[in-house]
């Protein structure tokens, strides 16, 4: 195995042993879902769900990558064709990365920004409310 392989085996092993917590979290996560537990924006209330969700994505597409890697080139016999198929490939994972990121972050600032409007209107609510008593 030359060195090249062995660091790509090691790594490979080491997205899989991360993704078994971040795995069992996603699906705890999921099931809550699904049970009328919490709604899909409280995955966004916690910065660690947040950063739970972003590593699951990540790893998940590191170790799907080098495996679609590793059948290509074990079963693309041209080295050009298997080459450009790799390239593709990661280019592919890295696009989806980069917009599943974009689309977290978006949502989760458009829920800061709605509950930072919801408290502003509970605010005013409660000034108007005081001061009809204050007037009373």
């Amino acid at each position: 195995m030359s060195h090249s392989a062995s660091s790509h085996w090691i790594l490979q092993r080491l997205s899989a042993v991360a993704l078994i917590p971040l795995s069992l979290f996603s699906t705890y996560k999921i099931l809550n879902l699904f049970n009328g537990g919490e709604s899909f924006l409280s995955l966004f209330h916690s910065p660690f769900s947040l950063f739970c969700i972003i590593l699951f994505v990540f790893f998940g597409l590191y170790h799907a990558s080098m495996g679609l890697e590793v059948i290509a080139e074990d079963y693309i016999p041209n080295n050009c064709s298997q080459k450009t198929i790799v390239g593709m490939l990661k280019f592919v994972n890295i696009v989806t990365f980069a917009f599943l990121i974009f689309a977290i972050v978006v949502g989760f600032n458009k829920l800061n920004v709605e509950n930072d409007d919801a408290i502003q209107s509970q605010n005013s609510e409660q000034n108007s409310t005081n001061q009809i008593e204050e007037k009373n």
